[in-house]
C-alpha cells in the first residue's frame, strides 16, 4: 500500500511518533504513543488499518438495514469486514451502532471515522504492506565515504546548534540522544565509525516518511535522495570501469610479456 503523504503528516501531527532505530524491520521504526492500549505502535501498521476500515465504513452504505420491534436499524443478513490482518463478523439482527462502536474502536481517530477525509492511496498489486526503502544503506555509505555527507558542529547556518550532518544544500539533526553528549564532531567521529554512522542516518533517510518524523519535509528529502542515488551510480560505475582498465591492462601486461618470452625464445636458438 502506497500511503498518501498528507495521511502520514497529519497523523504524526496528531500523535506522539519517534524513530525506533532499533527495529529489525522498516514498518516497524516508526511507532507512536496508543494512550488508549497503554503501548507503542507501528504508525504505518495502524494506518493500514485506518484505510481499511474508511474503506468499510464507507461502504456500510451499501449494506440493507431493517427497523426491529423497536424502529432501530439492525441488520437483514450476516456482515462482515476485515481490518488489520481480522476479521469481524456480525449476525442477522445485529445494531448498526455495534457495527459503528467496533469501527471507532479500530480507528486511530475514534468517532471521527464518520468525517474521515479522503486520501490518495494506491493499493499495491503484490499485496504486500512493507514499506520499501527509497536511499539505501549502501547509498548513505558511499556518501560518506566520498564526502558528500557531511558530520559537523558547524551548521548554524542551517540552524542547527550541535552535531548534524549537511548533504547539498540543507542539514538535519540525526541520532542526538547520542550526539548530544558530544561537544564537537570531532569527538563523535573519533568513537563513531563509517558503518555506525551510516547506520544512524540509515533510521532517518531509509524513506521520506522516515525523514518527515525527523523534521524533514518531502522537498528536502527528494533533494538528499537525488544527491545520493546519482552518487552511488557514479561510484558503481568508477569502479566497474576501474576494474575493466585494470583488466585491460592486465591483459596487455600479459599479452607483452608472452611475446617478449617467444622474442628470446627464438634468440636462444
Amino acid at each position: 500500500m502506497l500511503m498518501d503523504l498528507l495521511r502520514i503528516e497529519n497523523f504524526m501531527k496528531d500523535h506522539a511518533c519517534h524513530v525506533d532505530d532499533k527495529a529489525a524491520k522498516l514498518n516497524d521504526m516508526v511507532v507512536y504513543a496508543d494512550f488508549v492500549k497503554g503501548k507503542y505502535q507501528s504508525v504505518f501498521e495502524q494506518l493500514q488499518v485506518d484505510i481499511e476500515v474508511e474503506k468499510a465504513y464507507d461502504a456500510l452504505e451499501d449494506v440493507l438495514f431493517i427497523e426491529d420491534e423497536d424502529k432501530d436499524l439492525v441488520l437483514a443478513s450476516p456482515y462482515k469486514f476485515t481490518a488489520g490482518g481480522r476479521t469481524y463478523s456480525y449476525a442477522a439482527g445485529t445494531p448498526r451502532e455495534s457495527i459503528w462502536t467496533a469501527m471507532f474502536a479500530l480507528y486511530s481517530d475514534g468517532a471521527n471515522l464518520t468525517i474521515h477525509s479522503d486520501y490518495d492511496d494506491i493499493s499495491a498489486e503484490s499485496g504486500q504492506d512493507e514499506v520499501m526503502e527509497e536511499i539505501s544503506y549502501e547509498d548513505i555509505k558511499t556518501g560518506l565515504e566520498n564526502g558528500l555527507i557531511e558530520i559537523s558542529d558547524n551548521l548554524g547556518d542551517y540552524g542547527l546548534m550541535g552535531i548534524g550532518c549537511r548533504i547539498g544544500s540543507g542539514a538535519f539533526y540525526f541520532g542526538r540522544d547520542i550526539t548530544d553528549k558530544y561537544e564537537t564532531a570531532q569527538d563523535f567521529l573519533r568513537d563513531y565509525d563509517t558503518d555506525k554512522i551510516a547506520d544512524m542516518l540509515y533510521s532517518v533517510l531509509a524513506t521520506c516518511r522516515f525523514a518527515m518524523c525527523s523534521g524533514l519535509n518531502e522537498y528536502e528529502y527528494i533533494e538528499y535522495k537525488n544527491i545520493l542515488k546519482a552518487n552511488s551510480k557514479t561510484a558503481v560505475i568508477q569502479k566497474f570501469c576501474n576494474g575493466t582498465i585494470a583488466h585491460m591492462l592486465s591483459s596487455k601486461i600479459s599479452c607483452i610479456s608472452r611475446k617478449i618470452f617467444s622474442v628470446n625464445s627464438l634468440k636462444g636458438k
